[in-house]
């Protein structure tokens, strides 16, 4: 009976679960305009992003990429910015009931460093910093907000930001970001555990 009952747990323990999200956001963003000559200014616009990520299951948190990520909104050089994204930090999460032992709303928590396809360099002044927080149902859908700051870039081109510490003359590269954001599965399959 031992033996039926491991036999009947191998399928289970020897595969891994891999979801695939579309993701989209709707973000408030520091913009530049005109500031060829650093005589522009920066001012909120909404943006829209949108890309495609997937959550690999291991034995802790799961193993969360963005595949693809792209502003919608804004393009540089007749081009949709696009975004080479690190996932720094999962929390990947489930609420529930102790008393039932029921445990099915997804909490879920990302820290996000997207860097834009115009970028010349790494680092904060020149990258989209988010964390993004959020609840639902894993098999179908999770929504909530982004928080975060953009980098301009201004620096890396030699140019001077329309960005202060506030109160003072210091030029930084680095302001707020908010929005909401909501991952949509579209996809789910299972594959060997390495």
């Amino acid at each position: 009976m031992k033996r039926l009952i491991l036999f009947a747990m191998l399928p289970f323990a020897a595969f891994a679960k891999t979801c695939v999200y579309d993701v989209t956001m709707h973000l408030r963003v520091p913009a530049i305009v005109d500031n060829m000559q650093s005589l522009g200014r920066r001012v909120y616009k909404t943006q829209l992003l949108k890309g495609q990520m997937t959550v690999k299951d291991t034995d802790r948190e799961p193993d969360v990429t963005f595949t693809t990520l792209e502003n919608r909104s804004h393009k540089v050089g007749l081009r949709y910015v696009s975004y080479d994204v690190g996932v720094d930090k999962v929390g990947w999460h489930a609420v529930g009931d102790n008393r039932t032992g029921v445990f099915r709303k997804a909490s879920v928590f990302l820290s996000v460093e997207a860097t834009p396809s115009y970028a010349l360099a790494d680092g904060e002044d020149n990258t989209l910093i988010l964390t993004l927080a959020g609840c639902g149902a894993t098999d179908r859908a999770i929504s909530g907000y982004a928080t975060g700051q953009l980098g301009c870039g201004c620096y890396a081109y030699g140019h001077v930001s329309p960005t202060r510490i506030y109160g003072t003359c210091t030029v930084v590269d680095t302001a707020a970001v908010w929005g909401t954001w909501r991952a949509r599965k579209v996809k789910e399959y299972r594959h060997a555990k390495k």
